[in-house]
């Protein structure tokens, strides 16, 4: 029933995995472009450290971040949100399933945002090829996907389409 936490560890650690993997990779680069220079370009060695380190800190400090940049840690949970439904038996099994799905578009965001980060990181090393736009659409995409409740709410009050009310 608690799938949200468990799976926000898992990223964590598949981001912080991925960025400590991508930061060795580019230190062993870095050491060996003292010997010939040709085969190890610098930019490939900063992009590796840079996006390597964007990564661990993804998985470490997302509420540190959120917490300074919103003045609050809440905005990673999910938001409370209660559909007008005219039958109140019914309301809050609409409810749950509600934040069922909440919950796997949350999952979905997550997964997106970091996979927006590695393929921005091919995207600047030159070897894919993806455009830019995609990695963004990943990075802005999963935002919006993990912050799915504030955004509801935020559509639904631009809109005045009155579907939503906050608990």
């Amino acid at each position: 029933s608690n799938i949200k936490v468990p799976m926000r560890a898992v990223l964590s650690v598949i981001a912080g995995l991925a960025g400590l993997y991508m930061i060795i990779s580019g230190l062993m680069k870095a050491s060996k472009a003292g010997l010939d220079p040709k085969t190890h370009n610098p930019h490939v060695i900063l992009t590796n450290v840079g996006f390597g380190a964007i990564l661990m800190m993804i998985g470490t400090n997302l509420t540190t971040l959120l917490g300074s940049v919103f003045g609050t840690e809440e905005i990673l949970e999910l938001s409370n949100i209660s559909w007008n439904t005219p039958v109140p038996e019914a309301s809050q099994q609409f409810n749950n399933a509600i934040n069922a799905a909440l919950t796997f578009v949350q999952i979905i965001g997550g997964i997106a945002f970091v996979r927006g980060w590695l393929i921005l990181k091919k995207v600047v090393e030159g070897t894919t090829n993806d455009p830019l736009a995609k990695a963004l659409t990943h990075i802005l995409g999963g935002c919006l996907a993990i912050n799915i409740g504030k955004f509801l709410e935020i559509m639904d009050a631009t809109f005045g389409t009155n579907l939503l009310t906050s608990a």
